[in-house]
């Protein structure tokens, strides 16, 4: 053994919701390319939710009320190594899709990247910080947009609840 840290490149969707059938492998394999892009390593957990449990979790850890897009769960990520989990509505992602006429996939891996980014670093609580973070989001979303269309894409609605 050389003594060097093995390189960590891991990525593992869950779908607890009931509201959409999400493909998950497809949603792992969108946030592999994105994280290999930026060159990083990852340990790195997905949990697709629906309206109530992010509304708990929401109350819970962020101690707001109601639904959210995306909390971010940061276990020690530098800018070398994400680890880290997410938790992501797949409800608000298709609301949302509505009223930014786009689609909910679309959405759903803006909120991914979102995400990814806030283990990066990024912030988005003053105007300037969610300018920069934005800018960021949307240079990603441009890149890897068409990774969203295999979300639904041989979905079966029977793995719904599970993992693939």
């Amino acid at each position: 053994m050389s003594g060097e840290a093995e390189e960590v490149r891991r990525i593992s969707v869950t779908n607890r919701q009931r509201f959409r059938p999400i493909q998950c492998r497809a949603v792992e394999q969108a946030g592999e390319a994105i994280l290999n892009q930026l060159g990083l390593e990852f340990q790195l957990g997905v949990e697709l939710v629906g309206i109530r449990a992010m509304a708990r979790a929401n109350s819970q850890f962020l101690g707001h009320s109601g639904s959210t897009d995306v909390i971010t769960f940061d276990y020690g990520s530098t800018p070398q190594r994400l680890q880290g989990d997410l938790l992501i509505s797949v409800p608000d992602a298709w609301r949302q899709a509505d009223e930014f006429e786009t689609t909910g996939e679309s959405e759903l891996l803006r909120y991914l990247i979102h995400g990814i980014l806030h283990l990066q670093g990024f912030d988005d609580q003053t105007p300037p910080e969610r300018r920069r973070m934005k800018l960021r989001e949307n240079q990603l979303m441009r890149r890897h947009e068409d990774l969203s269309r295999a979300f639904l894409s041989n979905a079966r609605s029977g793995r719904i609840g599970g993992r693939k």
